[in-house]
């Protein structure tokens, strides 16, 4: 038989549509291609028009490869920031529970985002609780530079019976794909998730970059 085979998508990228990076949609592009990625998950703040642009460039892109551009949101709550995954339309900034609720109407999945990161917004609210609503952790985020704080969501996962997602959280080209999440090619990415088949995994080497130019970008913007 055999060997499974397996793909790796970057799972939380921004672009322009977020104050804090200046990433081009096409770069993005370029840059997950190169890095060997079968797809990407665009997870702007509280936006999600750059994710629909995106899908509509890779598909003239990519026209005979496989690609996928997962239509994503990075939303705000009261307990900290959740990703979601496959939106038909934006959710606003809200109550987690109810930001929850608004996934789960759209048929869409989610993860807590760095729920143990330190200096940015980390989960405040009880994962044995959360657990019950979401359907996945991020268990890497490549802008987590605290030693831990991916370990430490990774054990938080398995012992919550979570899924898993990882992403790079980039915000300039250089980052994308220094995190990544790996599945089984013979499974949607959506089930990879809810059946806990899936693995991150990265670098955190450029996160030291990429938050000097976020930090750069911001208040460039100001």
């Amino acid at each position: 038989m055999e060997d499974e085979k397996y793909l790796r998508y970057d799972l939380h990228c921004h672009t322009l549509y977020s104050k804090c990076s200046f990433q081009r949609i096409r770069d993005i592009l370029k840059f997950a291609k190169w890095r060997g990625l079968s797809g990407i998950a665009i997870t702007d703040h509280n936006e999600i028009r750059a994710a629909f642009e995106a899908k509509r460039i890779a598909k003239r892109m990519f026209p005979k490869g496989r690609f996928e551009v997962v239509i994503g949101e990075e939303i705000l709550t009261d307990k900290g920031e959740v990703l979601a995954y496959y939106l038909t339309e934006r959710i606003r900034p809200g109550r987690f529970e109810e930001v929850i609720d608004e996934i789960r109407k759209q048929g869409a999945i989610c993860s807590i985002a760095h729920p143990f990161t330190r200096f940015r917004k980390n989960f405040t609210g009880s994962l044995r609780s959360a657990s019950k609503l979401v359907d996945a952790l991020e268990t890497f985020n490549s802008r987590n530079i605290v030693p831990g704080a991916n370990s430490k969501a990774e054990s938080a996962a398995g012992r919550y019976g979570l899924g898993i997602t990882g992403g790079s959280d980039a915000h300039f080209p250089f980052e994308v794909g220094s995190g990544y999440t790996r599945f089984p090619e013979s499974l949607p990415l959506e089930k990879a998730i809810r059946l806990r088949k899936t693995s991150a995994s990265g670098t955190v080497m450029l996160a030291p970059f990429g938050i000097m130019a976020s930090w750069l970008s911001i208040n460039a913007r100001k």
